[in-house]
């Protein structure tokens, strides 16, 4: 139980890492390109991930409570994915803003 307990700390501290890394992205791109620009608004689609992500973290007390291993497997899996996906789209992000290739460009736009 007690490593469930480091782990679950560990998990809830990574993800404060990640929402605050993604915290100064927004505020330095939104410096740089202003509040319109896409990649600001790809930054501020993280947020709902994140919130997933604290979601799954809080359900693995009462996991850990009932001694449900599988549970508290699936939502550690569940709390890496979310942080590799966004990791990947930051770094294509960085890349496209870096090349000056934009990979959806501003005049794109979504329903």
């Amino acid at each position: 139980m007690e490593g469930f307990v480091k782990l679950r700390d560990e998990l809830f501290s990574s993800i404060k890492q990640l929402k605050s890394s993604i915290d100064d992205a927004m505020i330095n791109m939104t410096k740089m390109y202003g509040e319109e620009h896409y990649a600001i608004q790809r930054l501020k689609s993280y947020y709902p991930a994140l919130d997933k992500q604290l979601q799954y973290a809080n359900e693995l007390d009462e996991s850990m409570r009932n001694g449900k291993h599988e549970e508290i497997a699936q939502a550690i899996s569940r709390i890496h994915a979310i942080s590799d996906m966004i990791r990947t789209d930051a770094k294509s992000l960085l890349n496209s803003l870096h090349t000056g290739k934009d990979i959806i460009p501003d005049t794109n736009t979504f329903n």
